[in-house]
């Protein structure tokens, strides 16, 4: 047929289905699968290579210069170019000589989590702070907005997980003077990670519950990446400011309007990201007196030890629990080690795991437990940190906001004014 479509019949096993993308009439795969094919890729005489910008799309190698040059992913890079807010890499750490865990083999990968679980139960046992162990005190509220709304619209409590994850959070906020309720004042919001903006969605409905504010509402949506469906135009008495920004290279006072207090929230806010929102509120912002801060924290395996904001805590009061004179870790391979060992608080166990074949001869029960202790240590390094800073003026806290059976991720470091 004239108008037929050739689609590339490379099956991609992730996916469960064909590839999409279209393919040439003498040639079975697309240009990306082409290369998986040893004969067409004989054919394929024109070489591939990875885009150095993102190396999850190839280019034909003759065509380097120019395509860098029309990349999306270049367009991104340089789109908040002399913006007022954008100021590259302000909120990393080190940002000099910095850790890259790709240089670390698995053989040794399991050589340093070896070496740190005695480092952690040395922790544990010395009752260093209190929870020590990652579980700390179960704060679960419910906002009654959220209940008599958000809940109906749901059919079980399956599908009601965010919903009371977020209720939770926004009642927690409430009772604590966080966000400015009473009267409906005037107050701004600063989401970080927004996504969708789900959650200052449910945060602005929470507070006006149909009836027009009193006074200004501002918020700031950040992200990093493109998202459909966004709840912005829910935000109805809200100015609203949406970035499309890297947390790494946000500098927040341009932004902020004079004279009105700013709540900074986040539901999930993954990893590394956490570090570099302290850093952006608390050290890079010339007015450090935050109405208040609500962050969910989630996935510390993507932390890594040149941006965690407090490193003297690791290894000031972590670090110094070795014994093992042979095996002496550096900071960066304690951190490295913790980043792993975080996961077993979260992964679950798999059906008919046999605990016996774990490289560390750990059973189920004891990982978790080892990998609480990790997350808590990594939870309450951030809380001194901001302790340190907002101490005079502010109550820091940590809790669980919901159970464990809601999520496993369930851990909120809360800022309020005294």
């Amino acid at each position: 047929m004239k108008n037929e479509i050739l689609l590339c019949q490379y099956f991609i096993e992730r996916k469960k289905r064909t590839c999409g993308m279209m393919r040439k009439k003498n040639m079975k795969y697309c240009v990306e699968h082409s290369k998986l094919d040893p004969q067409e890729a004989k054919e394929n005489l024109k070489k591939r290579i990875p885009c150095p910008l993102d190396p999850n799309h190839t280019i034909y190698e003759y065509q380097l210069n120019k395509h860098v040059k029309k990349c999306n992913k270049n367009k991104l890079i340089h789109s908040n170019d002399n913006q007022c807010y954008y100021l590259q890499d302000l909120n990393l750490g080190n940002k000099e000589n910095r850790f890259n865990k790709k240089d670390i083999s698995l053989e040794r990968e399991h050589e340093l989590i070896i070496a740190t679980i005695p480092i952690l139960k040395a922790y544990l046992d010395q009752n260093l702070h209190p929870n020590c162990n990652g579980v700390w005190k179960l704060d679960k509220r419910e906002n009654q907005f959220m209940i008599d709304n958000r809940y109906v619209q749901l059919e079980n409590e399956k599908t009601r997980k965010h919903a009371i994850q977020q209720s939770s959070l926004i009642q927690n906020m409430l009772d604590r003077g966080i966000l400015q309720s009473e009267n409906l004042l005037s107050f701004g919001l600063i989401e970080f990670g927004c996504g969708r903006a789900e959650f200052t969605r449910y945060i602005h409905d929470s507070l006006v519950n149909n009836k027009p504010p009193s006074g200004k509402q501002h918020c700031i949506l950040i992200d990093r990446a493109p998202n459909r469906n966004k709840f912005d135009s829910k935000l109805i008495h809200m100015q609203k400011d949406r970035l499309r920004i890297d947390i790494k290279d946000l500098k927040v006072n341009p932004l902020l309007h004079d004279n009105l207090p700013y709540t900074s929230v986040s539901k999930h806010l993954c990893g590394v990201a956490t570090d570099l929102t302290l850093r952006c509120l608390l050290v890079n912002n010339n007015s450090v007196n935050p109405n208040g801060i609500c962050i969910a924290m989630c996935c510390r395996h993507i932390c890594n030890p040149d941006d965690y904001i407090n490193p003297d805590f690791i290894i000031e009061k972590v670090l110094s629990l070795q014994k093992d004179e042979q095996r002496k870790l550096s900071y960066n391979e304690l951190f490295f080690a913790l980043t792993k060992i975080v996961s077993w608080a979260t992964s679950g166990k798999r059906n008919n795991e046999d605990e016996t074949t774990h490289f560390t001869d750990l059973g189920y029960e004891e990982r978790e437990e080892i990998g609480l202790i990790a997350r808590g240590i990594i939870d309450y390094g951030r809380f001194l940190f901001v302790k340190s800073i907002l101490d005079n003026t502010h109550n820091v806290e940590l809790i669980r906001y919901v159970e464990k059976s809601v999520s496993l991720e369930n851990t909120a470091l809360l800022v309020s004014k005294k």
